[in-house]
């Protein structure tokens, strides 16, 4: 996650292994038994493909 915004419940998200980004609404961490720490939320808006990061701030 490369920022969350507590008032509008919004987290912006990074997935390195390929390359993802989107606006995830609702984000919430869960203890997941077996696999860790798991980042789920209810749905996502501006999902993208980056083929690298090049200093983006969303």
């Amino acid at each position: 996650m490369d920022r969350y915004d507590a008032e509008r419940d919004l987290a912006w998200v990074h997935r390195p292994k390929d390359g993802w980004k989107c606006c995830a609404h609702g984000p919430a961490l869960y203890d997941v038994p077996g696999r860790g720490i798991e980042l789920q939320w209810n749905y996502s808006t501006g999902g993208q493909f980056s083929a690298d990061d090049c200093g983006e701030r969303w």
